[in-house]
């Protein structure tokens, strides 16, 4: 009876030992097999980079992401403050970038570079918040601008950083600005915000300068940039009120002008325009008053010598000059808008190239 249960274990256990080793060669042939589909996958890759197998869509906040991208690019350059607008969607783009690799993936190189990113996309938004945030000016000022500058296009920055370079300065009444023959030109050039002053030539009466008027325009036309003259002022210009003039030094003034061609254009268009009206006045004054100056020695000569710079054949805007655009209407928006569309063109290409 003995014998007979040891035969029959026997073979059992024979077969279990065999059916382990087959189940073992078997796994290890599975597991041999795919390691080595994945070793030639790896030593013969695709020449054209195909994936083989591809990711799940990621997250969200990346798909935001790369969508504040695409519209920031799709921004036309027509609407007027898009360089600030794509700023500010770059900047909420990389913002969900970060969010993405430093919650999501947690991939320290891309948290690190899109930190970068909206730190300068800060800087710069910080930028143009400062250059193009409304300037708050005094009524007065206000009034120059909208009546002077602003018709031609000036921003309201530009012309608060041209009022900086001057200095506002009151005229108590009977005060004299400038007197005939001692005064020297090309020193100063102002312009009156406040008040009312007159314009003498000798004993003779010209004209009066009235607020959101230049006060010696024709003297800072005649004046020579960067070159010292002895020439004089022909007129005695004085207050007869109290007033209030903002004065610029006119060599610091050129020197400022100079380094934009646009401001420059606009600036000497207004005086042009300006000289252009104390002329007229003149002329008016002649023709209502025939025996009026009959002392001089020619009346269509003083007429001219009368504001010195109108003789001057370096002047920019010669007395032919100033008569015909006075009788075409004056320099008006239409007349010198050509002339400036250019330059603020060029000019508004060259900061968008720079920003």
């Amino acid at each position: 009876m003995s014998n007979s249960t040891t035969e029959i274990s026997t073979p059992m256990s024979i077969n279990d030992t065999t059916l382990t080793f087959i189940n073992q060669t078997t796994l290890a042939l599975l597991n041999l097999t795919d390691a080595t589909s994945r070793i030639v996958v790896k030593d013969h890759p695709s020449p054209f980079g195909k994936c083989y197998t591809w990711e799940d869509a990621q997250h969200t906040v990346f798909q935001l992401a790369n969508l504040c991208m695409a519209i920031s690019f799709l921004t036309p350059s027509s609407f007027q403050y898009h360089v600030f607008f794509l700023r500010c969607l770059l900047l909420v783009g990389f913002v969900f970038f970060l969010l993405w690799a430093g919650l999501f993936v947690c991939m320290i190189d891309i948290l690190v570079w899109n930190a970068i990113f909206v730190a300068v996309n800060l800087g710069h938004i910080g930028y143009l918040t400062y250059v193009n945030f409304p300037v708050k000016m005094h009524d007065q000022m206000e009034d120059i601008y909208s009546k002077l500058f602003r018709p031609l296009k000036m921003s309201r920055q530009e012309f608060a950083l041209i009022c900086k370079l001057g200095t506002m300065m009151t005229v108590p009444k009977g005060s004299i600005y400038a007197v005939e023959g001692i005064s020297h030109i090309g020193d100063k050039v102002s312009i009156l915000v406040k008040g009312k002053l007159k314009v003498t030539y000798g004993r003779f009466y010209l004209h009066h300068i009235e607020m959101n008027e230049f006060v010696d325009s024709p003297e800072c036309d005649s004046a020579v940039p960067y070159v010292e003259t002895d020439e004089k002022y022909q007129v005695t210009i004085s207050a007869s009120e109290e007033s209030r003039i903002l004065t610029w030094h006119y060599p610091t003034l050129q020197e400022y002008l100079d380094k934009d061609t646009y401001l420059a254009t606009a600036f000497h268009y207004i005086l042009g325009k300006d000289i252009s009206h104390k002329l007229y006045q003149i002329q008016e004054l002649l023709l209502s008053n025939p025996d009026y100056m009959r002392t001089l020695a020619s009346r269509q000569s003083s007429m001219v010598n009368l504001r010195n710079s109108l003789v001057t054949q370096d002047s920019c805007l010669s007395l032919t000059k100033l008569n015909n655009i006075h009788m075409s209407g004056g320099l008006t928006i239409a007349s010198v808008g050509a002339a400036l569309k250019a330059k603020k063109a060029e000019r508004q290409d060259t900061i968008e190239t720079s920003v």
